[in-house]
């Protein structure tokens, strides 16, 4: 009678004071079967099945009060350590191709859905066609666009990168359902931007006609009318005749290095403009 005086106040200290990872329904089942309750009155009271109240009595009698915690589960192992996969080693690689690179150092069967989420969601990898670079492009293209910036940089002058970009919305390009007419012929718009390097603010325009020497004009003198002090603007090429206005406005040239428009960050958001 002591034992069984002992066992019940113990879960009674279980119940009120609610241990991580207890199965309260299951303790009261219990305590209520030790006060002589029948299995079927207990699972009336509780609402589980008889045959639950019947199992939780057989675990209790052979692993005692252990049995009143849910067990934890330790779930599959995991086999991919995707922390030790580096944006390096799959840079320049398809998913076809970063699935088997996977698969290879750790030793393990992978899906394609898989090996897209550790390159796109884990690793942030974005997912683009190659860019193609002329052969006629330095080498060392980088380092000399650095040494030209060096030079430039200094405090209270503001670095712009500067591009033009044609945009025309040709509704034929999309597939779209059944016959489709459209017309032939549609406006295409031209973009000028310039945007800072670290100080300054961007400057946008855009417009229906070609971009001559009058248009790229208006444009400067909307970036000068924006932006106060000494500007260099960064730019692959430019004609001769448009220098007699950079000197006005107080604007120092500065060019990229040859067929290297890549080095302009600007051309990188154009694809997703022209979508």
């Amino acid at each position: 009678m002591s034992v069984l005086r002992t066992l019940k106040r113990e879960i009674r200290k279980l119940i009120s004071k609610k241990p991580k990872g207890l199965n309260e329904t299951k303790a009261r089942a219990i305590l209520l079967y030790l006060e002589g309750m029948k299995i079927n009155e207990i699972a009336k009271i509780l609402q589980v099945h008889p045959s639950t109240v019947y199992r939780w009595v057989k675990e209790f009698e052979k692993e005692g009060e252990k049995c009143l915690f849910y067990k934890q589960r330790k779930g599959r192992n995991k086999k991919i350590n995707e922390r030790e996969i580096k944006v390096e080693e799959l840079q320049g690689k398809t998913i076809w191709e970063a699935k088997a690179y996977i698969e290879e150092k750790f030793n393990v069967k992978i899906s394609y859905v898989t090996a897209w989420r550790i390159a796109r969601k884990r690793l942030k990898i974005p997912y683009i066609k190659p860019y193609k670079i002329d052969k006629k492009r330095p080498i060392d293209a980088d380092n000399i666009l650095r040494e030209r910036l060096r030079g430039v940089i200094k405090k209270g002058v503001k670095v712009f990168f500067m591009d033009e970009c044609g945009i025309r919305h040709d509704p034929s390009r999309v597939r779209r359902l059944g016959l489709y007419i459209v017309k032939a012929d549609y406006p295409s718009v031209n973009v000028l931007a310039c945007i800072p390097l670290f100080d300054g603010k961007p400057c946008f325009m855009l417009t229906y006609s070609n971009v001559d020497s009058r248009v790229f004009v208006e444009f400067l003198y909307l970036l000068r009318v924006g932006n106060s002090g000494n500007i260099v603007l960064i730019m692959l090429s430019f004609t001769s005749l448009l220098m007699f206005s950079l000197l006005l406005l107080g604007l120092t040239l500065l060019f990229l290095p040859p067929y290297s428009p890549d080095l302009n960050p600007i051309g990188l958001v154009w694809k997703d403009l022209k979508r």
